[in-house]
């Protein structure tokens, strides 16, 4: 059985990631605890084009990790995050594409 985290505010962690330098957008942000009590949440997030090429990726990523981990009454320690340029989020079917 899955369920979202009682207090934990998607908003909030929607708006936390777009703090992150280079972060461009975030989508598809789904946030369940498992009934073993783990949260999870899994996300879009779309950055600059040219931190695949300059190795920012990375570092973009243990950041994010970080903020889930730190920055929420829930933290947040299990997370699947697809990073994506401008260019792939663009051509993601917008039926499913979601906030």
């Amino acid at each position: 059985m899955e369920f979202t985290p009682k207090d934990l505010d998607l908003g909030a962690v929607r708006a936390r990631i777009l703090e992150i330098e280079h972060v461009k957008d975030v989508h598809d942000l789904h946030a369940t605890t498992v009934a073993t009590g783990l949260p999870n949440i899994t996300a879009h997030v779309v950055v600059d084009d040219g931190c695949f090429q300059d190795g920012h990726v990375p570092d973009i990523l243990h950041e994010i990790r970080e903020a889930l981990a730190e920055s929420f009454k829930v933290s947040v320690h299990h997370s699947t995050i697809q990073l994506e340029t401008e260019h792939l989020s663009e051509d993601e079917p917008t039926t499913i594409k979601h906030a």
